[in-house]
């Protein structure tokens, strides 16, 4: 944990929260914590699981904080540490935290709990790099030797030499992949042929929770296929929810979930982009768009990195659960303090009895320990890939157009010695930034509500075969 003076509270503004974090942004004059970001855990009230049990320390091998986000897992996958962000752990002084804590539950979304309903904030965040923008060291983009000989350019004419807005675009894939495994029944043959999420937004939309159903479809966008990976950006355009969130210039911007978010992200794609193509339509502007994110997706490779972490889930909670509960069972059995079993029991009121175990959820069973363990580790892990954010920092490069060094997308030049990368689309050159957040470690209470919900999507869907 490090001593790091985080200023005063007026100097921290709240970006975006997620249901395990808060992030807040730094507008103040202190240089070393410009273009920084604090990510403060949220504490939740319920359940009185102990965050770092026995059941934890055996699925992750040591005595880990389940606060911490598992970027070592995922490095060793994504192969490529400049898409995944590294801060600092920091206490926060109870001063500020407690003015962080007024200004989220002065925002809207907290604006309507009661006072016993405000979340509370855990003193132990990070402190990280804004993703939302480039570093302020990157605000002139400058060729590398080779290129700038080739063009006869210099530095001062090189593309971005004067700073262009910066749009940044936060996706949550969600799950890209239907699940596969014998543990599933023929009652849930359902999950085998439609995206959990789509299922998700038929519930939601059955439940009131959401007022218009999202087209949106994780399959076409993880499928490889741009004219697919295209058709899912343009439905998060329609439809964004939480799926799909905007920044300009580091600030959040207010986005619908009616018709009206279309014409909201092109007003902002014509402001960052219009000084390039001098874009007056709507249809254009949102088409730019798709395809400079298609493009940046396709280049890194990223989503199919998060796919092969997606895939450790073989088994779904169909099988995980039972093996789950036999593994709480087998601690409480052997006199070990866990919380977590009052929660399982707990779980059995509201849920049907499970039917006997087949074959092979019997064969999960009679496995070995560690072979137990490391299925649920990889099926958190899995859980942790399903539900992270992928944010891409967009800013236009027009002055100078480098046809032939652009000729594969992904082209490589260098500012200041650090690496960014510059994407070919519709416009002659922008450059992006993709970083994978949200690595949060899931906890293996999660596992009993993630098969409660599963019993009420596919209760739902056998409920409404009409889809």
């Amino acid at each position: 944990m490090c001593e790091i003076d985080l200023g005063v509270s007026s100097g921290w503004v709240l970006k975006g929260q997620g249901s395990a974090n808060v992030v807040f942004g730094y507008s103040g004059v202190n240089v070393s914590l410009v273009g920084k970001v604090l990510r403060v855990r949220k504490l939740h009230k319920c359940a009185g699981v102990q965050v770092d049990d026995q059941l934890t320390r055996e699925i992750w091998g040591t005595a880990v904080d389940v606060t911490q986000d598992v970027s070592q897992h995922f490095a060793s996958v994504l192969l490529n540490d400049k898409h995944l962000l590294y801060g600092v752990q920091v206490q926060v002084p109870a001063q500020l935290l407690a003015s962080l804590s007024d200004q989220l539950c002065s925002s809207s979304s907290c604006s309507s709990l009661s006072t016993n309903q405000r979340q509370l904030l855990s003193p132990a965040a990070c402190l990280l790099p804004d993703c939302t923008l480039f570093p302020p060291s990157h605000s002139a983009l400058r060729a590398t030797p080779d290129v700038e000989r080739h063009y006869n350019t210099s530095s001062s004419s090189a593309p971005g030499s004067a700073v262009e807005p910066v749009l940044c675009v936060e996706i949550k894939p969600k799950w890209g992949l239907l699940p596969t495994s014998p543990a599933i029944s023929a009652e849930h043959e359902v999950k085998r042929h439609k995206s959990r999420f789509q299922l998700h937004q038929k519930l939601k939309l059955a439940q009131g929770k959401i007022q218009n159903s999202s087209a949106y479809d994780p399959l076409d966008l993880f499928s490889t296929d741009p004219t697919r990976m295209q058709r899912a950006l343009r439905a998060l355009f329609a439809c964004p929810q939480n799926n799909l969130k905007l920044f300009l210039n580091g600030q959040p911007v207010q986005l619908s979930d009616n018709v009206s978010s279309v014409h909201q992200v092109a007003a902002v794609v014509q402001q960052t982009l219009n000084p390039c193509l001098h874009l007056t339509d709507t249809i254009k502007a949102l088409e730019l768009l798709a395809s400079l994110l298609q493009e940046v997706l396709s280049t890194t490779g990223v989503l199919q990195k998060l796919l092969s972490i997606q895939a450790l889930d073989e088994h779904d909670i169909a099988g995980v659960y039972p093996l789950y509960r036999h593994v709480v069972q087998q601690l409480e059995s052997s006199s070990t303090t866990d919380a977590e079993a009052s929660l399982v029991a707990a779980e059995h009121m509201h849920i049907s009895a499970l039917q006997p175990h087949d074959t092979y959820i019997q064969q999960l069973l009679d496995l070995g320990w560690s072979q137990q363990m490391k299925i649920l580790q990889n099926y958190l892990l899995a859980t942790t890939a399903k539900d992270c954010s992928l944010m891409i920092a967009l800013q236009a490069a027009q002055q100078v157009y480098l046809p032939h060094v652009l000729e594969g997308s992904g082209t490589q030049l260098h500012d200041n010695g650090s690496p960014w990368q510059i994407v070919r689309g519709p416009i002659p050159m922008s450059r992006f930034k993709l970083t994978v957040v949200d690595l949060d470690r899931k906890h293996h209470a999660k596992i009993v509500a993630h098969h409660r919900l599963d019993q009420e999507l596919v209760f739902h869907a056998n409920q409404g075969r009409a889809y």
